[in-house]
């Protein structure tokens, strides 16, 4: 049983000391007789999710919704807290190891309808709950076999020391190369018997993530830099790049590439600047905008017509009301609903709200995009299954930090 520390703080000691976690990872139920009694983390198979504590350093930060690393039997793996509990239904439990991401990847209301989807359609929640979570934030984690240091293989089977030394040869292999490389058929069942004896060795290790953040080297002119310390001579590349940074209006990052187009010099002569000490340089991060090409021309809304009027007044009166209702729009093509729908969309975004724009298919996307860009040119987000995984996943991050506000796209844009 893990142990930690008492809370300090007055909102680590009010915060729940458990957190409910979903694991992701099919979770088989074998029976191999009449059972008298209920594993209290297992009376809904379909729904199951485990009491974890929460260590000191998480207790207060912890909350529904974020990604974590559990320990789950003899692997860590990574799950989603979907609640907080004062209790636990069993009297031991483990720690929570860590977070995989600072900030929660799902909602509460995304956990809720995660519940409706497995209780409706009979679906593991974690199949639910994997539906949900944005496109590359996980990682999955795969076992890396090793022969144990100094072990003896007297006594082996003539398989079991093949294994061996095909491992002491070829080094840690993980599950999936074993099994092309093994000379054996039944490897994993001579791999646990060599793990029981401690003659190899089994350590869960995560994979990379499939998506990771974008970073360009960026460039800025050192502060206190005067023209007495600039190069002379034959740098002309040089001295063209620094009035370049002169002329700007503010020190700000910006990337390396950038300022050298724009100061019409080499990158090379860049680099030698800050070799030189007269630029400084970090990584920073940029977007993968599918976006970025797209030039939107402001469109001011047009007047609306008697039926358009009738039907914005009811829909605008039922989104300033306490309760929600459903509206469908009946009109021939060029009759003019999109227009109500580019107004739904403003006056949700007037009341600090965001939205979705569905389109049937992604055929349609390119022109619903033209029509919303030029109402929302600075807070659209597209997705759909044409984009890049990097492009999918940096749209999620700007709508998570409220950078994008308005989504169009097909039937993935709603997750």
């Amino acid at each position: 049983m893990a142990t930690s520390n008492p809370p300090s703080s007055p909102a680590e000691q009010s915060a729940p000391p458990y957190a409910v976690v979903v694991v992701r990872t099919e979770i088989t139920r074998r029976v191999t007789a009449i059972e008298e009694t209920v594993d209290p983390e297992d009376e809904d198979h379909l729904a199951r999710a485990f009491h974890y504590s929460i260590p000191p350093d998480l207790r207060g930060r912890l909350q529904p919704g974020h990604l974590v690393w559990v320990p789950f039997g003899p692997r860590t793996l990574q799950g989603v807290v979907v609640a907080l509990d004062e209790r636990s239904p069993v009297e031991e439990t483990r720690d929570v190891e860590r977070l995989a991401d600072p900030e929660p990847v799902l909602l509460p209301e995304q956990i809720d309808l995660a519940r409706w989807i497995s209780d409706y359609y009979l679906a593991p929640i974690h199949r639910a709950i994997e539906t949900l979570l944005p496109p590359g934030v996980t990682q999955d984690v795969e076992t890396v076999i090793d022969a144990a240091e100094g072990a003896s293989t007297e006594g082996l089977s003539e398989g079991q020391a093949a294994l061996v030394r095909l491992l002491r040869q070829e080094g840690p292999l993980t599950s999936r190369q074993l099994a092309r490389l093994s000379p054996v058929k039944s490897w994993r069942a001579m791999l646990k018997t060599l793990a029981d004896k401690g003659i190899v060795t089994r350590t869960s290790v995560a994979r990379p993530p499939s998506v990771r953040p974008k970073l360009v080297q960026a460039v800025r002119l050192r502060e206190g830099i005067t023209p007495d310390e600039w190069p002379t001579g034959r740098a002309t590349a040089q001295i063209k790049a620094l009035e370049y940074f002169y002329a700007r209006e503010d020190r700000e990052w910006i990337g390396l590439h950038e300022a050298a187009r724009d100061a019409d010099v080499a990158p090379y002569a860049l680099h030698t600047l800050v070799e030189k000490g007269l630029l400084e340089e970090t990584r920073r991060q940029v977007w993968r905008d599918p976006l970025e090409e797209q030039t939107f021309v402001p469109a001011i809304p047009p007047r609306l017509t008697p039926e358009q009027e009738v039907a914005w007044h009811a829909i605008r009166t039922d989104m300033d009301g306490p309760e929600r209702h459903t509206f469908l729009l009946q009109g021939v093509t060029g009759s003019g609903k999109t227009e109500i729908y580019l107004r739904a969309v403003r006056h949700a975004l007037d009341r600090g709200k965001s939205a979705i724009v569905l389109v049937p298919e992604i055929a349609l996307t390119p022109q619903t995009i033209r029509r919303f860009g030029a109402r929302f040119p600075s807070t659209l987000a597209v997705m759909h299954s044409r984009l890049s995984l990097g492009e999918r996943y940096d749209q999620w991050c700007q709508m998570r930090e409220g950078r994008r506000r308005v989504v169009v796209g097909s039937r993935s844009a709603i997750f």
